[in-house]
């Protein structure tokens, strides 16, 4: 199985399945209803996220454990 590509955007993911999907299940999943506004909505709002990826970010100390249950794991 081929490795996912790493992808930088939404639009980048859409065109990415668009080229792996058939067309009659991308045409449903990339539709929207009526006029579309609450697609365009969703859209804008992705548009305006800014992610600040935190590639190779210093860490001083780093804990793997946590608490499950009351009980400390490591």
């Amino acid at each position: 199985m081929p490795i996912a590509p790493r992808l930088q955007d939404s639009d980048e993911a859409r065109r990415a399945a668009q080229q792996r999907l058939p067309r009659l299940v991308f045409d449903y999943i990339d539709g929207g209803a009526g006029n579309e506004i609450a697609m365009a909505g969703n859209r804008a709002a992705l548009a305006r996220l800014k992610l600040q990826p935190r590639v190779l970010a210093a860490h001083t100390s780093c804990r793997l454990g946590t608490t499950l249950l009351g009980q400390v794991l490591d």
